[in-house]
C-alpha cells in the first residue's frame, strides 16, 4: 500500500517506481500539464492504455476536490463553529492552486488500478541507472 501511496504523491510509474508519469514536471504551465509519455522511461511500461483511458480520472480527480474542499470547510465549522467568508474565498484560491496537482494525483490513481508493482523489474531499474 505504501508503494501505490509514494506512486500517487510521488507521481511515479506504478511498476517499477522509477520513471515519471509527465513529461513537464512543472504545474504551472497548463499547455502540457497532461502530457505523459507513451511509456515509463525507466522500465517501458505503457502510460497509453487504451483510447481514452484517462477519462475515468475525472471522477477521481472531482472526488478529490470535493475532499479538499470539505476537508477545509469541515475543520472550520469544527474549530470556528461557523464557516465565514473568507474561509470559503481560501477554499476556493486554495482548490485553484492545487487543481492541476490534484489532475496529475487522479490520473496516477486511476493508471495504478491497471497497473501492479513490479518488484523484479524495479530492481532491474535500479540497477541498470
Amino acid at each position: 500500500m505504501l508503494k501505490k501511496l509514494y506512486s500517487f504523491f510521488w507521481l511515479k510509474c506504478p511498476r517499477c517506481l522509477q520513471g515519471n508519469l509527465f513529461i513537464n514536471p512543472s504545474l504551472i504551465n497548463i499547455n502540457t500539464i497532461t502530457d505523459m509519455p507513451a511509456c515509463c522511461p525507466k522500465c517501458e511500461q505503457d502510460f497509453e492504455i487504451e483510447i481514452g483511458f484517462y477519462q475515468g480520472a475525472a471522477f477521481i480527480s472531482y472526488g478529490l476536490s470535493c475532499l479538499f474542499m470539505f476537508g477545509i470547510l469541515g475543520v472550520s465549522l469544527i474549530v470556528l463553529r461557523t464557516v465565514p467568508k473568507w474561509v470559503v474565498g481560501l477554499a476556493i484560491l486554495l482548490e485553484l492552486l492545487f487543481a492541476t496537482y490534484i489532475l496529475r494525483v487522479a490520473r496516477a490513481m486511476w493508471l495504478n488500478v491497471v497497473v501492479r508493482y513490479d518488484a523484479e523489474i524495479a530492481k532491474k531499474v535500479k540497477k541498470n541507472t
